[in-house]
């Protein structure tokens, strides 16, 4: 069940915090996740494919034979897996805005941490078709987009709109995901595009057709790079 955020702001007075993912009592220094659920936390590190990002392969891995990805460059922060499941979850199918922050603040620290994003220019996201957005009552990948560039200081724009309701791409297979997006992105602000590095932020990378789709948009209006940033991918 959906609680509004007025409701969720007047249980979080009364009720004692408990940890997002194994709902144990918080401590009052803690964050969303208690001590152990951030243990088991398993962040994507070195080795990684230098294309999409993909983890644990030390060259370009078979996501990128399978699907030509015309971003530059592709990295997640976490493996989709247990917390980061339940977290990713939690806002997009029971209304928590509470991760959006959480997400947004490793992300910055990722960004921080590597001199390929130095020359950063605007941050965006994935677009959602507005029926879904109403029904949502918010993008995720844009709340987190959104909080990123002000922590990093730097402009966020809508740039592309999805013009066409689309199936979930959720439980559908790699062509089918493709077919379901062909032709449904749109470009809203072509001139901000060009000669700019873009970061374009959405929740999970699966196969990196919703990412890469929307990518082929910006691609043609000549910008200096893309580099996509999504805070989970699942192993493999």
């Amino acid at each position: 069940m959906r609680l509004s955020a007025t409701l969720k702001a007047t249980l979080d007075c009364i009720l004692p915090p408990v940890c997002l993912s194994c709902h144990q009592r918080l401590d009052p220094a803690a964050d969303i996740l208690c001590e152990s659920c951030r243990e088991a936390l398993t962040p994507v590190n070195e080795p990684i494919c230098p294309k999409c990002g993909a983890e644990a392969v030390t060259k370009v891995c078979d996501h990128c034979f399978d699907i030509t990805y015309v971003f530059d460059q592709g990295r997640s922060l976490f493996r989709f897996d247990g917390a980061i499941q339940d977290l990713v979850h939690k806002v997009k199918y029971e209304g928590y805005l509470s991760p959006v922050t959480w997400f947004a603040c490793h992300a910055a620290e990722h960004l921080k941490s590597f001199s390929c994003y130095d020359d950063l220019d605007i941050i965006t996201a994935t677009p959602l078709h507005r029926v879904r957005r109403r029904e949502r009552g918010f993008n995720q990948s844009e709340l987190i987009a959104r909080k990123l560039a002000e922590l990093m200081d730097l402009p966020y724009h809508e740039l592309i709109r999805r013009r066409s309701y689309t199936l979930s791409q959720t439980n559908l297979s790699k062509q089918e995901r493709e077919h379901n997006l062909r032709d449904v992105f749109v470009a809203l602000h072509p001139g901000l595009i060009a000669e700019r590095h873009i970061l374009l932020v959405d929740d999970v990378f699966t196969t990196g057709t919703t990412v890469n789709e929307v990518s082929k948009v910006i691609k043609k209006y000549q910008p200096r790079r893309i580099s996509v940033l999504t805070m989970a991918r699942p192993l493999g």
